[in-house]
């Protein structure tokens, strides 16, 4: 039951930023990376190197690759924000085992969505389509539910949605809350915490903590359990993963 409460939390929560300033100085491709750390060993893991992509102004889509310490990509997503930001479509793959997650808004109107979902290449593609209700949130997705009511979770107010679960063909309500202001590498900060609303599952799940710039909503850090597997496809281990964008991009 805790493994797969832990599993709910980290596969709705793959870390997407977007870049804020003004769109008529905006480029049209932004590329930044964060480093992953195992959370209990402290050593590094792999990167995660990330691409926007903006036309008008507005987030079109974004390729993140995962490259070892070798610089090797053994892993890549992409994810598309042009029919609802917080509900993007996206295709991830993981080249090492053959896992794979899809998520894919077919009908805005009704929020239905189609999804697949591999655990490794010897095993089946299993596939449903899901009608969900209220506010949903998907994937990258997550980053523009934080945003959107910065100022609401500031305040001290919970804000809830309804998590598509793509790795178990499901949804469930989640809720994210401020738990503190603080610094990160001298810059202002705000902390919150993302939880299932369930009782029993949030008893029994580790909790996911985001870092945000205070000033520009931007994620600085990020300490839960990794949305990839690890090298043998087994576990998804606890990490710390810090981002490093370009110089002056949060001035």
């Amino acid at each position: 039951m805790k493994r797969f409460a832990i599993i709910i939390l980290v596969l709705l929560f793959s870390l997407q930023s977007v870049y804020s300033k003004d769109s008529s100085t905006q480029p049209s491709k932004i590329s930044f990376r964060s480093k992953v750390y195992d959370w209990e060993t402290k050593k590094f893991i792999y990167t995660e190197n990330h691409t926007e992509h903006y036309k008008d102004g507005s987030h079109i889509f974004s390729i993140i690759e995962y490259k070892d310490s070798s610089g090797k990509t053994f892993a890549r997503k992409k994810i598309e924000f042009g029919k609802k930001r917080t509900q993007p479509d996206f295709f991830m793959e993981d080249f090492r085992t053959g896992y794979l997650d899809k998520s894919v808004l077919v009908n805005p109107s009704t929020q239905e969505f189609a999804i697949e979902h591999r655990r490794s290449e010897s095993e089946p593609l299993k596939k449903e389509k899901l009608k969900v209700p209220g506010l949903v949130v998907v994937d990258g997705g997550f980053d523009y539910f934080i945003r959107d009511d910065f100022d609401t979770i500031v305040s001290g107010k919970t804000i809830k949605g309804q998590f598509l679960l793509v790795n178990r063909l499901d949804y469930f309500v989640c809720r994210v809350r401020k738990i503190s202001d603080s610094k990160f590498q001298g810059r202002d900060a705000t902390v919150f915490i993302l939880q299932p609303e369930n009782l029993i599952l949030r008893t029994l799940a580790d909790k996911i903590q985001v870092t945000y710039d205070t000033k520009t909503h931007r994620l600085l850090e990020y300490i839960g359990i990794s949305n990839l597997r690890d090298d043998a496809g087994e576990d998804f281990p606890k990490v710390k993963i810090v981002f490093d964008y370009p110089k002056g991009f949060l001035d």
